[in-house]
């Protein structure tokens, strides 16, 4: 017995859909933005509002050979300027 073949789907192949509005508060629903790099520039965090009672500063200690002390301080220097992103335009 032969298996029965499938009629033709009356679906079109493929649907275009617009992008989604990215959410960056709990709280405020305006604060939404199609592009994530862009809302978080703008807006921030989604959850920054839950860290108000931590420090806003970073503390970093590092450990090594007194070989490489030069190396990690040159290392902490960069991490304090800013970087602006090379691998695209």
């Amino acid at each position: 017995m032969m298996a029965k073949v499938a009629p033709p789907s009356k679906l079109p192949p493929f649907s275009l859909l617009d992008e989604p509005l990215l959410s960056f508060s709990p709280s405020d629903p305006e604060q939404v933005d199609v592009h994530p790099l862009r809302g978080l520039v703008n807006l921030g965090p989604f959850s920054k509002g839950s860290f108000g009672g931590y420090t806003s500063h970073v503390r970093i200690a590092t450990i090594g050979p007194e070989s490489a002390f030069k190396a990690r301080g040159d290392l902490m220097r960069s991490l304090q300027q800013v970087h602006r992103a090379t691998d695209r335009s």
